[in-house]
């Protein structure tokens, strides 16, 4: 990050996840995210959503998948971001927002 008030310039690469790297499970128990490593992160934040717009951390885990619990079924979105350090720094990645769909059978 630069600016005309800064003494160091820093140019960071921010780890990306992608749609493609990503899967998730839907089971009568829950919800298994899982993706691939992001190169150079150390962990990686799990949050979730009501709404789809106000999104509460639910987790964290250096592992490449996440269950969700089955009392979380009510929920439909969930976001994966991956963290790295950078001199230091905490950098953080663009959310990758995973969307799950219930479907409830009566018979």
């Amino acid at each position: 990050v630069y600016s005309n008030w800064s003494k160091k310039k820093y140019f960071v690469s921010v780890p990306v996840l992608k749609k493609s790297q990503t899967k998730k499970t839907v089971t009568a128990n829950g919800v298994n995210l899982q993706w691939k490593k992001v190169t150079g992160a150390t962990k990686y934040i799990i949050s979730y959503s009501k709404d789809g717009k106000k999104f509460t951390k639910l987790g964290e885990t250096k592992k490449t998948n996440f269950k969700v619990n089955k009392n979380m079924l009510t929920l439909q979105y969930f976001r994966i971001i991956a963290v790295t350090k950078v001199n230091g720094k905490t950098v953080k990645s663009i959310p990758y927002n995973v969307t799950v769909s219930f479907y409830y059978h009566y018979y």
